[in-house]
């Protein structure tokens, strides 16, 4: 498994980062401050939140706010606050909405980004669309009626 580089997320007091997911394992570093989480498994409705489609800019982001009712209404999600020194692990496409806290302005943390490599025995495709195909063609997406 090789890392990307690691990127430093600045943000100024209450800022916002709407529904959104990553197709690799990621772990973030709070360096300062304090973020809020809100987490969604994969399963728990990903269908169901009007993400943009594979070839679009924005993908891997729902068109929905956090706000909206088909997202407050229909999935549960998990909430975490992290502080200086917590780290949070993502696995591969769970939906999250990130919220920086009005504490402290420019709150720090460091993402890294994991890629599986061939000699793991794990899929290598770059594309979104190649790496979910497993996944599309499962039976059961976890979606509640």
């Amino acid at each position: 498994m090789e890392s990307q580089p690691l990127p430093l997320w600045l943000s100024q007091r209450g800022t916002l980062s709407p529904l959104h997911f990553y197709a690799s394992l990621l772990t973030l570093t709070q360096l300062k401050g304090e973020k809020t989480f809100l987490l969604f498994a994969p399963f728990s409705g990903l269908s169901q939140c009007y993400l943009y489609p594979d070839w679009h800019p924005l993908r891997r982001r729902s068109q929905l706010s956090i706000d909206d009712e088909r997202i407050r209404n229909r999935l549960h999600a998990d909430e975490a606050t992290l502080s200086e020194g917590d780290v949070l692990i993502f696995p591969p496409r769970w939906l999250h909405h990130v919220e920086s806290s009005n504490k402290t302005n420019y709150p720090e943390s460091i993402t890294r980004r994991y890629i599986y490599n061939a000699s793991s025995g794990l899929n290598t495709e770059t594309s979104y669309g190649a790496r979910c195909e497993t996944w599309d063609n499962t039976t059961d997406h976890g979606t509640t009626g």
